[in-house]
């Protein structure tokens, strides 16, 4: 039978043995807890905390959702910004009302996942100084040439706000300062509240971290990045243009009636005779135009004259061909990213066996 593994792995992965100069000197505690709250796959008990922290940011996504539920919530019979007072000039209620808010079991949950998040984002800047740079971003597989050891290594001040101002770490930010200024929600209106609650949605995008598949869908977006620049311009120019011309046929005429005692822009109706326009300005216009051009449609908002419903089938044929050509482009850069993390895991598979096989030999034989 073989062996099982060690579950450090002798306190590094195989593939990361030949990149450290010196074992002792390099790899202190510092290292091995960022490696470890940073890396999933550095070690068993790396996979097994971002387990536990994937865990956590899935059930914290599940108690948001839940908090936005009627079910989920109840009215407190006192608060300190009430929406409406029987005291309140013009009030049509008996007694005082307050804004929903979530069960306390929801909101307990959130704070133990805040804790959580505050821990994991804090551990990782505070120990971030002492790792080599070119362990920092590793990800599971040989050490990057860029990284390699001849790179001048920064200042421990200079590799934290680097680490700190990386695309993970201000995600990691911005999901913990909503939970952090929910502290002052007294002090905000209900419309601020509100926004607030909906910034934690960006908690989701923690669940990246612990999976290759949004570094492959970075890669293949910044490979695409050409494309869709062309797709943006195109967008813009398809935009302007059009929404200009659907404004120009529909806005309409204006007119004084005495339904209108101020005047408003009058156009023909689909039904006979005029109604007021909907197109008000070329913004709602291109408004328009742009869900008209991905073929979604509303129908908030029609052309009734001929001209304007030629801008119409414009659109939506333009739509189709602008939208079709970067698509295609991106589609191909995915495969191209996939085809290259597939053969890049394959080679990986096989040095790590190879090492294995010469570090312990008598894993390949069976001991009786």
């Amino acid at each position: 039978m073989n062996l099982p593994s060690p579950l450090f792995r002798a306190c590094i992965p195989w593939t990361l043995q030949e990149d450290i100069d010196d074992w002792r000197a390099e790899h202190t505690w510092r290292t091995m807890v960022f490696m470890t709250a940073d890396h999933m796959y550095y070690s068993y008990y790396a996979w097994l905390y971002g387990t536990v922290m994937c865990t956590v940011t899935g059930i914290s996504c599940i108690a948001f959702v839940l908090s936005t539920m009627p079910r989920f919530n109840y009215t407190p019979s006192q608060c300190s910004r009430p929406i409406c007072r029987p005291s309140d000039p013009g009030a049509e209620c008996d007694r005082v009302i307050c804004y929903p808010r979530p069960h306390h079991y929801l909101i307990q949950t959130e704070l133990v996942t805040l804790i959580l998040f505050i821990f994991d984002y804090l551990v990782r800047l505070i120990t971030v100084h002492a790792v080599p740079q070119r362990l920092i971003y590793w990800d599971g597989r040989r050490i990057n040439e860029d990284h390699s050891r001849g790179v001048a290594q920064p200042s421990p001040l200079e590799k934290t706000f680097r680490y700190a101002v990386h695309a993970d770490q201000v995600i990691d930010l911005l999901v913990i300062l909503p939970y952090l200024l929910n502290y002052v929600i007294s002090t905000m209106n209900i419309m601020h509240w509100r926004l607030l609650r909906i910034t934690r949605v960006l908690r989701v995008l923690k669940l990246s971290r612990y999976f290759d598949g949004g570094e492959l869908v970075w890669n293949t977006l910044k490979n695409s990045g050409p494309s869709l620049m062309l797709l943006t311009l195109f967008t813009i120019v398809l935009t302007f243009i059009m929404g200009a011309l659907a404004f120009y046929y529909e806005g309409g005429i204006f007119k004084v009636t005495a339904a209108h005692p101020e005047g408003a822009f009058f156009r023909r109706a689909l039904e006979g005779g005029e109604e007021v326009s909907p197109f008000t300005s070329v913004p709602v216009s291109a408004y328009w135009v742009i869900i008209t051009a991905t073929t979604v449609g509303y129908g908030d908002l029609h052309p009734t004259s001929g001209p304007g419903r030629f801008v119409a089938a414009a659109s939506a044929y333009c739509g189709i061909v602008f939208l079709s050509l970067p698509i295609a482009i991106v589609v191909k850069q995915f495969n191209i990213a996939y085809d290259k993390d597939a053969d890049d895991k394959a080679v990986e598979e096989q040095l790590k066996k190879e090492e294995e096989e010469k570090l312990f030999p008598y894993r390949t034989q069976n001991i009786t």
